[in-house]
């Protein structure tokens, strides 16, 4: 990429992005492998594996930067994560899963809907 310069990514970005809408176009016939606890399982690893590397950057400071430039920035990042999400709120189902009455789905049928 160093030597490519901003061409090279912007190709790169572009033909990932193709290739990533080949991919979901096809998702569909991997349904039953890929249940959600096998998607949720490879999320929770991959999180797992990042985390060493992301603990390694928290002391990849610029020069001349304060030493508490890091962990403001990853304070700041959960904060900011945490309000959006919101308290007690949680992920919405697909409408065809709540249509198929899935398990996963959230009720909203309940008293007061």
């Amino acid at each position: 990429l160093q030597q490519g310069g901003p061409a090279l990514l912007t190709t790169l970005v572009i033909v990932s992005s193709l290739f990533q809408f080949l991919l979901a176009g096809r998702l569909s016939l991997l349904r039953r492998l890929i249940t959600p606890t096998v998607a949720g399982t490879v999320i929770m690893l991959i999180a797992v594996n990042v985390m060493p590397f992301l603990f390694d950057f928290q002391d990849n400071v610029p020069p001349g930067a304060s030493s508490l430039a890091a962990p403001v920035t990853v304070l700041s990042t959960l904060v900011v994560t945490l309000a959006v999400k919101g308290p007690g709120k949680r992920a919405r189902a697909p409408a065809d899963a709540r249509r198929r009455g899935d398990a996963a789905a959230p009720d909203r049928t309940g008293p007061g809907r």
